[in-house]
């Protein structure tokens, strides 16, 4: 394997190309035609030619701009390969590709000196982005024609720039790319492989005059830069980690609530909010309540996941960090055991000069506002089915959202469903709509605006948003959502983000290899069963899974561990359930986790079969 660090090394030179460039081969470079005006022979034409792609083809059209004003469009494509005459247009040339990629609205730019080889892909619009200070996309809105391009020594150093991100992604998944490859000009394909694999592997976004990139995957910041100042971002991750460890300490010493709380009024902001509670019940909850990841944990990891932004949704600004000057959201890991989990939660500075302070997860439901992604396999008496989708928990039993008036939720994200709510956007939204199921305690929400719960009618769920009901995993660019709360006339109350474990496979890609195995009982017919009395339940986990919960909507056992309290079991193997009452239906709920977290349900569905 060749190495990326010569591959990525920039010098000026490098941007400057021959005047054949390169055309590719075959009829499907074909130019469409020449641009109007041009007498000039075929054979002696000029072409910019490339690859428009984000790690899949970008199915749109691809429009270059010459300094004298002249376009040309020309179609992409289905393999992302785009051919422009540009003989007509005096170079520097500024090109624009606009169109969908993976179901996806997509505009990028780049950027040639020359005719040649020139791609359009989500890093040369980050290029252009640092090279220019701003977003390409907003500093090209208005009129193109009227702005320059930037200078070749400023893509030169930008490119430059990028080479630390490229280099140990590249190595880290084992890229055989030609050492000479440039990040703007060299040939690939979007075939998932070398330089493709690359941007199939990171997303890049633009908030608040920054630009970051992501590792799709585990969501790590590989690179961020303020593109105003030009100057590379740098987290802080110490002061967190000081709080946490300072807060635990105490606790894991038995110290008492008064001791906490005197300790944390220096560390938390006077505005935090954690799933419902300020800053003095929350920290009873961590030394009291062994579900809270405080007790019997060991912390694993501290970093920045992003700052904290203002969000636009339709036509509303809504602040993630309120008042404060400045605002991140972070990742914090712990172990419980052998088992792994996450959580995120957030710090803001009050000026730029101030301490950090813990602002909490912002979520204003005491039992819920998170999203998780789940698999099922319904095993039942005539088939098993396998079903793949997202579980979105949002209840209230503790009236803080009730206090904000919330009364419908918002769930944010590129694959959910066009919505309209008039008050908050003209324009669709891709939203999920919770609503009020009850105004009883706790208050709960259910989704609303697409007709779902195909598969889960019989068990009233309505936080299940499934394949099934529609869920197109195609569209996914973020695992990340964003919850709005909204009150009686739609207005947004209060704002809270969520970031799901993994990213959702399709159920077509599921097999019952990924789910527990149900040992016993082996009957689903409980008149086989002898009742009342003991029912056996015992299984077998998935390599590399552990037991997360187990429950059953028999509701009258003696068996603390199999209950709807959904107490965690850690990795029992076997159990017994003692069933008290005649039933004519059982439904026994087993759910492991995969490294990852991702759930996975086996549900055994147990019926009195007559005949």
């Amino acid at each position: 394997m060749r190495s990326l660090k010569h591959f990525l090394i920039i010098i000026a030179l490098s941007f400057i190309l021959t005047s054949c460039g390169s055309s590719g081969g075959g009829d499907d470079t074909a130019p469409e035609s020449n641009p109007t005006g041009s007498n000039q022979p075929a054979a002696t034409a000029s072409y910019v030619t490339g690859t428009a792609a984000t790690g899949a083809a970008i199915e749109g059209r691809v429009t270059v701009t010459g300094v004298n004003g002249k376009t040309f469009t020309v179609s992409i494509k289905s393999t992302g390969f785009f051919k422009v005459n540009v003989s007509s247009l005096s170079p520097p040339f500024l090109l624009k590709a606009k169109g969908k990629s993976n179901g996806k609205d997509v505009t990028l730019y780049s950027t040639a000196i020359e005719s040649g080889t020139t791609n359009i892909t989500p890093v040369t619009n980050m290029i252009m982005a640092i090279a220019l200070g701003e977003n390409p996309v907003r500093y090209y809105a208005s009129d193109s024609t009227g702005k320059d391009v930037p200078s070749n020594d400023d893509i030169a150093s930008a490119k430059e720039r990028l080479e630390k991100v490229f280099t140990p992604l590249g190595l880290e998944l084992g890229l055989d790319i030609d050492e000479d490859f440039d990040l703007i000009q060299s040939e690939f394909v979007a075939d998932n492989t070398k330089f493709d694999k690359v941007l199939d592997t990171i997303e890049i976004s633009y908030s608040n005059n920054s630009a970051t990139i992501k590792n799709k995957y585990n969501q790590e910041i590989l690179y961020k830069i303020n593109l105003k100042t030009g100057v590379e971002v740098t987290e802080p991750t110490l002061e967190i980690e000081n709080i946490f460890i300072q807060i635990k300490a105490l606790i894991d010493a038995g110290a008492s609530n008064e001791e906490l709380n005197n300790l944390t009024l220096s560390l938390i902001d006077d505005d935090f909010l954690d799933n419902g509670y300020g800053s003095d019940n929350t920290i009873v909850n961590w030394n009291e309540n062994s579900n809270y990841p405080v007790k019997d944990v060991a912390y694993t990891g501290f970093s920045i996941y992003r700052n904290m932004e203002i969000q636009q949704i339709g036509n509303t600004d809504i602040s993630e960090y309120g008042d404060n000057f400045e605002g991140f959201w972070c990742k914090i890991t712990y172990t419980t055991g052998s088992t792994s989990n996450s959580f995120l939660t957030s710090f803001v500075r009050e000026s730029e000069d101030a301490p950090l302070k813990w602002y909490g997860n912002r979520c204003p439901l005491s039992n819920g506002g998170k999203a998780e992604v789940k698999a099922f396999n319904i095993v039942d008496t005539n088939s098993s089915y396998i079903c793949s989708g997202l579980a979105f928990w949002a209840s209230d039993s503790d009236d803080f959202a009730r206090s904000l008036n919330i009364n419908k939720i918002l769930i944010l994200n590129s694959a959910m469903p066009n919505i309209t709510i008039n008050q908050i956007s003209s324009e669709s939204l891709n939203a999920l709509l919770m609503t009020k199921e009850n105004s009883n305690k706790p208050l709960r929400y259910g989704i609303s605006n697409i007709a779902n719960q195909v598969l889960f009618t019989e068990f009233g769920w309505k936080h299940q948003y499934m394949q099934e009901d529609g869920l197109d995993l195609s569209k996914f660019d973020s695992r990340e959502f964003v919850f709005a709360g909204l009150d009686d006339n739609d207005n947004i109350q209060h704002i809270w983000i969520d970031l799901i474990p993994a990213i959702p496979v399709s159920s077509i890609d599921l097999t019952d290899e990924n789910f527990a195995d149900i040992i016993s009982p082996e009957t689903h017919n409980l008149a086989e069963l002898t009742i009342p009395g003991d029912i056996d339940v015992s299984w077998d986990n998935p390599e590399g899974s552990y037991t997360a919960e187990i429950q059953t909507d028999f509701k009258t056992t003696e068996n603390p561990g199999l209950n709807d309290e959904n107490i965690p079991v850690g990795n029992w193997e076997t159990n017994t359930l003692n069933i008290i009452n005649n039933t004519l239906k059982f439904n026994l709920f087993l759910i492991n986790k995969d490294q990852s977290n991702r759930y996975y349900y086996t549900i055994w569905k147990m019926d009195t079969i007559w005949g």
